[in-house]
């Protein structure tokens, strides 16, 4: 892939300030008596990407599908580019990999990628660059039924920047793929996202999702649960504090800031307050006879908000019917 190093997400533009890309109001589908989609509202802007998080069966892949205008969706609105989800000139403006991507095994990744351009009307020399761009430009002479599982992911990839679109849909782009790999792939989406492309990336890799989107949102039961910046998310910090006796402390700690904001986890407390407060904390445990074995600040990961929000919603059980 080409490693040239993009801006970091958000530090020189404001994504927000343009005209959305993809917007979904109030989406939903139902299929009998399961609702997979519950009125999701939704935005994604050129120059950002977005992390399109949740459990399996909670709804991810049925909203995706929805804003290609795969199926219809029971109710709400989508626009794409402007346009209805599904109408075709929206449609030639977008690059999309839902699932995992099939490809012609005893083809070579390029034919694969020359038999799609082919069908959509693209010129071939658009081939050799897309392959250059997820780092498959000295294995595409191969069959794809050699290829790993990453390979075939990049060679989706790839297949989804044929047109270069101006809207990437990705789902679990990064699926199979090595360390080395994911880190290619994570600076090919921030520059995609830096040349001012709208990129929506549904992950199951969070730590992926936290260091390459803008945004999240966070899908649970068919909900939209969480619709933040990471930013945002990261900034929910607080302090850990190590001290004996750790019930001296928590009850100190309690009786300053409120047991609202003090729980305790092994040997461990947790604080959430300004990390500025630390020199307040450890002084206001001291003079209380209560030896401080360490304060340091903590930040909250978006692993510790996805498990939070999938606890508090009941995780994927969606039961009989479940879809994603």
């Amino acid at each position: 892939m080409n490693t040239q190093t993009p801006p970091t997400p958000g530090s020189s533009r404001s994504p927000e300030s343009h005209p959305a890309a993809i917007a979904a109001s109030h989406l939903t589908k139902q299929y009998g008596r399961t609702l997979a989609v519950d009125s999701v509202t939704l935005s994604v802007h050129p120059g950002e990407v977005y992390g399109f998080l949740g459990p399996n069966g909670a709804g991810k892949t049925t909203t995706l599908r929805m804003l290609l205008g795969l199926i219809r969706p029971t109710a709400g609105r989508v626009r794409v580019l402007g346009r209805p989800a599904g109408d075709p000139e929206a449609l030639a403006r977008i690059g999309a990999m839902v699932e995992s991507p099939a490809f012609y095994p005893y083809l070579s990744g390029y034919d694969n990628l020359v038999v799609i351009a082919r069908h959509a009307r693209l010129p071939r020399l658009r081939v050799g660059p897309a392959l250059e761009a997820v780092g498959l430009d000295q294995r595409g002479g191969d069959r794809v039924s050699v290829y790993s599982l990453g390979m075939r992911q990049r060679l989706g990839v790839a297949a989804a920047l044929l047109k270069d679109p101006e809207i990437l849909i990705l789902d679990e782009p990064t699926n199979g793929l090595d360390p080395v790999g994911m880190a290619d792939m994570r600076r090919l989406l921030t520059a995609l996202a830096a040349s001012g492309k709208a990129v929506l990336l549904s992950s199951h890799q969070l730590g992926e999702v936290e260091h390459v989107c803008h945004r999240i949102g966070m899908i649970v039961q068919g909900r939209l649960t969480v619709d933040t910046t990471v930013a945002e998310v990261k900034g929910a910090e607080g302090l850990v504090v190590r001290a004996t006796p750790l019930s001296s402390a928590v009850r100190c700690l309690a009786d300053r800031y409120g047991a609202g904001r003090v729980s305790s986890s092994g040997d461990v407390i947790e604080l959430s307050v300004d990390p500025e407060q630390s020199v307040v904390v450890n002084r206001l445990l001291l003079d209380e006879g209560i030896e401080v074995h360490g304060v340091w600040t903590r930040e909250r990961t978006l692993e510790e908000l996805f498990l939070a929000q999938t606890t508090r919603q009941g995780g994927n059980s969606r039961g009989k019917g479940d879809v994603r």
